[in-house]
Protein backbone atom coordinates (compact mmCIF):
# COMPACT_ATOMS: atom_id res chain seq x y z
CA UNK A 1 0.00 0.00 0.00
CA UNK A 2 0.80 3.49 -0.72
CA UNK A 3 0.76 6.06 2.01
CA UNK A 4 -0.27 9.58 1.74
CA UNK A 5 1.31 12.72 3.79
CA UNK A 6 -1.15 15.34 3.96
CA UNK A 7 0.31 18.86 4.76
CA UNK A 8 -1.63 21.30 6.76
CA UNK A 9 -0.82 25.19 5.65
CA UNK A 10 -0.11 27.87 8.02
CA UNK A 11 -2.82 30.37 8.37
CA UNK A 12 -1.20 32.08 11.75
CA UNK A 13 2.13 33.30 13.01
CA UNK A 14 3.93 31.34 15.54
CA UNK A 15 4.33 33.37 18.77
CA UNK A 16 8.12 34.09 17.94
CA UNK A 17 6.88 35.70 14.51
CA UNK A 18 4.54 38.00 16.20
CA UNK A 19 7.51 38.97 19.25
CA UNK A 20 9.56 40.08 16.07
CA UNK A 21 6.84 41.91 14.39
CA UNK A 22 5.72 43.82 17.41
CA UNK A 23 9.40 44.60 18.27
CA UNK A 24 9.96 45.74 14.43
CA UNK A 25 7.18 48.04 15.21
CA UNK A 26 8.20 49.10 18.60
CA UNK A 27 11.59 50.34 16.84
CA UNK A 28 9.78 52.27 13.85
CA UNK A 29 7.91 53.80 16.32
CA UNK A 30 10.97 54.74 18.61
CA UNK A 31 12.60 56.33 15.31
CA UNK A 32 9.27 58.53 14.03
CA UNK A 33 9.56 59.59 17.57
CA UNK A 34 13.17 60.89 17.75
CA UNK A 35 12.83 62.41 14.22
CA UNK A 36 9.55 64.44 15.33
CA UNK A 37 10.90 65.41 18.56
CA UNK A 38 14.30 66.86 16.43
CA UNK A 39 12.06 68.33 13.80
CA UNK A 40 10.20 70.05 17.14
CA UNK A 41 13.64 71.25 18.91
CA UNK A 42 15.03 72.62 15.46
CA UNK A 43 11.72 74.49 14.31
CA UNK A 44 11.51 75.76 18.20
CA UNK A 45 15.12 76.72 17.69
CA UNK A 46 14.56 78.80 14.85
CA UNK A 47 11.66 80.22 16.12
CA UNK A 48 13.57 81.43 18.96
CA UNK A 49 16.69 82.45 16.58
CA UNK A 50 14.41 84.69 14.76
CA UNK A 51 12.60 86.41 17.68
CA UNK A 52 15.88 87.26 19.59
CA UNK A 53 16.88 88.74 16.38
CA UNK A 54 13.56 91.14 16.31
CA UNK A 55 14.65 92.44 19.97
CA UNK A 56 18.43 92.85 19.36
CA UNK A 57 17.36 95.14 16.21
CA UNK A 58 15.13 97.03 18.69
CA UNK A 59 18.37 97.28 20.76
CA UNK A 60 20.17 99.22 17.76
CA UNK A 61 17.29 101.15 16.63
CA UNK A 62 16.71 102.22 20.15
CA UNK A 63 20.44 103.45 20.13
CA UNK A 64 19.91 105.15 16.83
CA UNK A 65 17.16 106.97 18.52
CA UNK A 66 18.95 108.20 21.78
CA UNK A 67 22.80 109.29 20.66
CA UNK A 68 24.40 105.80 20.31
CA UNK A 69 23.51 105.05 23.92
CA UNK A 70 22.66 101.34 25.33
CA UNK A 71 19.42 100.94 26.94
CA UNK A 72 19.69 101.20 30.87
CA UNK A 73 19.44 97.24 32.39
CA UNK A 74 17.66 98.83 35.22
CA UNK A 75 16.98 101.88 37.09
CA UNK A 76 15.33 102.82 40.38
CA UNK A 77 12.01 104.13 40.97
CA UNK A 78 14.16 107.56 42.57
CA UNK A 79 16.49 107.51 39.44
CA UNK A 80 13.32 107.45 37.16
CA UNK A 81 11.77 110.61 39.28
CA UNK A 82 14.91 112.47 39.23
CA UNK A 83 15.58 111.92 35.18
CA UNK A 84 11.98 111.93 34.84
CA UNK A 85 12.05 108.98 32.64
CA UNK A 86 8.37 108.22 31.93
CA UNK A 87 7.06 105.33 29.05
CA UNK A 88 3.64 105.05 28.43
CA UNK A 89 2.10 101.58 27.43
CA UNK A 90 1.07 101.12 23.97
CA UNK A 91 -2.67 102.63 25.17
CA UNK A 92 -0.90 105.68 26.32
CA UNK A 93 -1.03 105.09 29.94
CA UNK A 94 1.82 105.96 31.79
CA UNK A 95 4.46 103.05 32.82
CA UNK A 96 5.02 102.73 36.75
CA UNK A 97 6.02 104.00 38.77
CA UNK A 98 4.91 106.98 36.79
CA UNK A 99 3.27 109.64 37.50
CA UNK A 100 4.30 109.70 41.34
CA UNK A 101 7.28 107.70 41.22
CA UNK A 102 6.57 106.23 44.95
CA UNK A 103 8.49 104.06 46.42
CA UNK A 104 5.82 101.89 47.01
CA UNK A 105 5.10 101.95 43.71
CA UNK A 106 5.83 98.94 41.51
CA UNK A 107 8.92 99.56 39.51
CA UNK A 108 7.50 97.98 36.07
CA UNK A 109 9.87 100.67 34.13
CA UNK A 110 12.31 99.65 35.72
CA UNK A 111 13.93 96.94 33.32
CA UNK A 112 15.28 97.42 30.06
CA UNK A 113 11.84 95.58 28.90
CA UNK A 114 9.13 98.13 27.88
CA UNK A 115 11.92 100.52 26.35
CA UNK A 116 12.87 98.47 23.88
CA UNK A 117 8.95 97.38 23.21
CA UNK A 118 7.99 100.86 20.98
CA UNK A 119 10.78 99.34 18.44
CA UNK A 120 9.23 95.70 17.93
CA UNK A 121 6.70 94.91 15.90
CA UNK A 122 4.06 92.97 17.86
CA UNK A 123 6.17 92.94 21.12
CA UNK A 124 3.86 90.78 23.09
CA UNK A 125 4.28 87.46 20.60
CA UNK A 126 7.83 88.21 20.67
CA UNK A 127 8.85 88.82 24.03
CA UNK A 128 6.35 86.29 25.37
CA UNK A 129 7.00 84.07 22.66
CA UNK A 130 7.67 81.16 25.46
CA UNK A 131 4.41 81.40 27.14
CA UNK A 132 1.39 78.94 25.08
CA UNK A 133 0.09 80.99 22.61
CA UNK A 134 -3.39 81.55 24.05
CA UNK A 135 -1.15 83.67 26.79
CA UNK A 136 0.89 85.51 25.07
CA UNK A 137 -1.06 88.37 24.30
CA UNK A 138 -1.74 90.99 26.76
CA UNK A 139 -5.33 92.09 27.66
CA UNK A 140 -4.81 94.68 30.26
CA UNK A 141 -1.41 96.45 30.75
CA UNK A 142 -1.64 97.55 34.33
CA UNK A 143 -2.60 93.85 35.44
CA UNK A 144 0.30 92.64 33.48
CA UNK A 145 2.67 94.74 32.53
CA UNK A 146 4.75 93.67 35.48
CA UNK A 147 5.31 90.39 33.85
CA UNK A 148 6.15 91.65 30.70
CA UNK A 149 8.66 93.32 32.37
CA UNK A 150 10.31 91.27 34.38
CA UNK A 151 9.48 87.81 33.00
CA UNK A 152 9.79 88.04 29.22
CA UNK A 153 11.57 85.14 26.64
CA UNK A 154 14.62 87.04 26.38
CA UNK A 155 17.39 88.47 28.90
CA UNK A 156 19.72 91.50 29.06
CA UNK A 157 23.34 91.47 29.57
CA UNK A 158 22.05 94.64 31.63
CA UNK A 159 24.62 94.84 34.24
CA UNK A 160 27.76 95.17 31.29
CA UNK A 161 26.02 96.55 28.72
CA UNK A 162 23.45 99.62 29.34
CA UNK A 163 24.25 99.47 33.36
CA UNK A 164 22.14 99.19 36.41
CA UNK A 165 21.28 102.44 38.12
CA UNK A 166 20.52 103.69 41.55
CA UNK A 167 21.58 105.11 44.95
CA UNK A 168 24.20 102.61 45.60
CA UNK A 169 25.94 104.24 47.60
CA UNK A 170 24.06 106.51 49.73
CA UNK A 171 26.70 108.98 50.86
CA UNK A 172 26.24 110.51 47.43
CA UNK A 173 23.11 112.82 46.12
CA UNK A 174 23.72 111.50 42.27
CA UNK A 175 22.49 108.29 40.63
CA UNK A 176 25.45 106.06 40.70
CA UNK A 177 25.81 103.51 37.74
CA UNK A 178 27.21 100.05 39.51
CA UNK A 179 30.37 99.01 38.12
CA UNK A 180 31.23 102.32 37.43
CA UNK A 181 34.95 101.87 38.48
CA UNK A 182 36.08 98.43 39.58
CA UNK A 183 39.38 96.62 41.05
CA UNK A 184 40.49 93.99 38.89
CA UNK A 185 42.95 91.06 40.56
CA UNK A 186 46.03 93.38 40.11
CA UNK A 187 45.13 96.08 42.02
CA UNK A 188 44.27 98.99 38.59
CA UNK A 189 40.95 100.16 37.82
CA UNK A 190 38.43 99.52 35.11
CA UNK A 191 35.12 100.04 33.50
CA UNK A 192 33.58 97.57 32.33
CA UNK A 193 30.00 98.54 31.99
CA UNK A 194 29.61 99.87 28.10
CA UNK A 195 26.85 102.45 27.48
CA UNK A 196 27.40 103.45 24.27
CA UNK A 197 26.96 101.30 21.06
CA UNK A 198 29.97 102.78 19.66
CA UNK A 199 32.17 101.66 22.57
CA UNK A 200 31.90 98.04 21.85
CA UNK A 201 35.24 96.75 21.28
CA UNK A 202 34.56 92.85 20.61
CA UNK A 203 30.97 93.09 18.96
CA UNK A 204 31.14 89.43 17.72
CA UNK A 205 32.00 87.95 20.99
CA UNK A 206 29.76 90.00 23.50
CA UNK A 207 26.43 88.90 23.62
CA UNK A 208 23.07 91.49 24.48
CA UNK A 209 20.16 88.86 25.22
CA UNK A 210 20.29 85.29 25.81
CA UNK A 211 17.12 82.89 27.11
CA UNK A 212 17.40 82.66 30.92
CA UNK A 213 15.65 82.10 34.02
CA UNK A 214 15.92 83.39 37.54
CA UNK A 215 17.02 80.87 40.24
CA UNK A 216 16.66 82.17 44.04
CA UNK A 217 19.37 79.49 45.26
CA UNK A 218 21.84 76.81 44.81
CA UNK A 219 20.72 73.97 41.92
CA UNK A 220 22.36 70.67 41.17
CA UNK A 221 19.77 70.48 38.52
CA UNK A 222 18.09 73.00 35.73
CA UNK A 223 14.12 73.46 35.76
CA UNK A 224 12.07 71.50 33.46
CA UNK A 225 12.08 74.01 30.15
CA UNK A 226 8.89 73.99 29.60
CA UNK A 227 7.04 75.24 32.92
CA UNK A 228 10.04 77.72 33.99
CA UNK A 229 9.30 82.00 33.67
CA UNK A 230 11.38 83.56 31.59
CA UNK A 231 13.17 86.73 33.13
CA UNK A 232 14.36 90.38 32.20
CA UNK A 233 18.52 89.98 33.44
CA UNK A 234 21.26 87.67 32.61
CA UNK A 235 24.44 87.34 34.26
CA UNK A 236 27.71 86.11 33.73
CA UNK A 237 29.25 83.04 35.43
CA UNK A 238 31.35 85.08 37.52
CA UNK A 239 30.36 88.64 39.02
CA UNK A 240 32.35 90.67 41.50
CA UNK A 241 34.41 88.08 41.92
CA UNK A 242 31.23 85.57 43.03
CA UNK A 243 30.87 82.25 41.28
CA UNK A 244 26.93 82.64 40.06
CA UNK A 245 27.23 79.53 38.24
CA UNK A 246 29.48 76.87 36.77
CA UNK A 247 29.88 73.88 34.53
CA UNK A 248 31.80 70.59 35.94
CA UNK A 249 33.34 68.13 33.80
CA UNK A 250 30.29 66.82 31.92
CA UNK A 251 29.04 70.28 30.29
CA UNK A 252 26.19 70.40 33.20
CA UNK A 253 25.43 73.44 34.67
CA UNK A 254 25.02 74.13 38.39
CA UNK A 255 23.98 77.23 40.41
CA UNK A 256 25.64 78.03 43.18
CA UNK A 257 23.80 81.21 44.22
CA UNK A 258 20.78 83.19 43.63
CA UNK A 259 21.21 84.64 40.01
CA UNK A 260 19.60 85.11 36.75
CA UNK A 261 21.54 82.52 34.74
CA UNK A 262 21.85 81.58 31.14
CA UNK A 263 18.92 78.85 29.67
CA UNK A 264 18.13 76.33 26.95
CA UNK A 265 14.57 75.90 26.16
CA UNK A 266 12.52 72.98 24.84
CA UNK A 267 15.53 70.50 25.20
CA UNK A 268 18.24 72.32 23.35
CA UNK A 269 20.64 75.14 24.28
CA UNK A 270 20.13 78.74 24.77
CA UNK A 271 19.72 81.04 22.38
CA UNK A 272 21.92 84.05 22.41
CA UNK A 273 22.48 87.61 20.08
CA UNK A 274 24.88 89.22 19.80
CA UNK A 275 26.26 92.96 19.81
CA UNK A 276 27.46 92.87 16.29
CA UNK A 277 23.70 91.47 14.83
CA UNK A 278 23.92 87.81 14.71
CA UNK A 279 22.09 85.53 16.88
CA UNK A 280 23.11 81.79 17.29
CA UNK A 281 22.91 78.78 19.65
CA UNK A 282 25.12 78.57 22.76
CA UNK A 283 26.32 76.02 24.73
CA UNK A 284 26.75 76.26 28.55
CA UNK A 285 30.83 75.59 28.14
CA UNK A 286 30.36 78.98 25.56
CA UNK A 287 28.72 81.10 27.56
CA UNK A 288 30.87 80.18 30.90
CA UNK A 289 33.28 82.15 28.83
CA UNK A 290 33.56 85.78 30.87
CA UNK A 291 34.29 87.60 27.34
CA UNK A 292 30.91 86.39 26.43
CA UNK A 293 29.45 88.65 28.75
CA UNK A 294 31.95 92.00 29.88
CA UNK A 295 33.42 93.25 26.74
CA UNK A 296 36.53 94.57 28.77
CA UNK A 297 37.33 91.01 30.51
CA UNK A 298 41.16 90.64 29.51
CA UNK A 299 43.70 87.93 30.76
CA UNK A 300 45.23 89.46 33.92
CA UNK A 301 48.36 87.81 34.94
CA UNK A 302 48.15 84.10 35.86
CA UNK A 303 44.11 84.89 35.34
CA UNK A 304 42.92 84.28 31.66
CA UNK A 305 40.14 86.27 30.34
CA UNK A 306 37.69 83.83 30.39
CA UNK A 307 38.03 84.01 34.23
CA UNK A 308 38.57 87.48 34.66
CA UNK A 309 36.08 89.06 37.31
CA UNK A 310 36.82 92.51 39.45
CA UNK A 311 36.09 93.40 43.03
CA UNK A 312 32.60 95.22 43.92
CA UNK A 313 32.12 99.25 44.07
CA UNK A 314 29.99 99.37 46.85
CA UNK A 315 31.07 98.83 50.04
Amino acid sequence: MKSHTTQTERTAFTLIELLVVIAIIGILISLISVGVSSVYRSSLKSSELNNVRQVGNALLMYAGSNNSQLVRGWQSTDVQAITEDTIVYPDFVEISPAPNFRASDENIAGPWTWHLASYIDNPETIMRSHLDKGQQAIDNYVDEGYDFAHQPAFAYNGWYLGGQWAFWDPHYRTAQLRFASVEQSDGTKATPVVRSLPLVRNSTDVVAFCTAFKADGPMDMLPASGTTAGTWLVEPRLMANELRWGIDQGGDMHIHAETHAPFGRGGGPPVAWFIDGHASTQSYEDLADQRRWIDRAKAIGDTPARDWSHEDDVR
